[in-house]
């Protein structure tokens, strides 16, 4: 449990992939109490204070809690679940954003070298075309 206490909120690779591997594990805990969940209904603030409660708690504070350990243990799951959703969620559109904005660079970069060939040929076409009529000019 203690490892699940801490989430990472770096967008690094191996970050990711930690923060992915606890949310494996909370979520099978999550859909383990889904039905307790949706009885008990907790309000976003209460989750929010239990969680916190666990978050700075030790193992044996929690274990002495014991009318209200399995509640405060329930709304860290619910806590840890949806933030570490929200956490890779949020990396996924800034993985997605960057490779948006890559692809522009590289499109932008491919059309301006279109461009460049493109002016490069109109500017040698007009130039032969310049010299065939001197060349028929003098013809004359």
């Amino acid at each position: 449990m203690t490892l699940l206490k801490r989430i990472n909120f770096s967008l690094k690779t191996s970050q990711i992939q930690g923060n992915t591997a606890d949310l494996e594990d909370i979520q099978f805990l999550f859909r383990k109490l889904q039905k307790l969940i949706n009885r008990i209904n907790l309000s976003p603030e209460t989750v929010r204070y239990y969680a916190q409660q666990v978050i700075n708690s030790r193992l044996f504070q929690i274990k002495q809690r014991e009318k209200s350990r399995y509640l405060f243990l329930t709304a860290f799951i619910i806590h840890q679940y949806y933030s570490l959703t929200d956490i890779l969620v949020d990396a996924f559109l800034q993985a997605v954003q960057e490779l948006s904005s890559a692809a522009n660079r590289a499109a932008q970069e491919e059309l301006n070298k279109q461009l460049t060939a493109t002016v490069t040929k109109a500017v040698k076409t007009q130039e032969n075309h310049g010299d065939m009529k001197r060349i028929v000019d003098e013809m004359k």
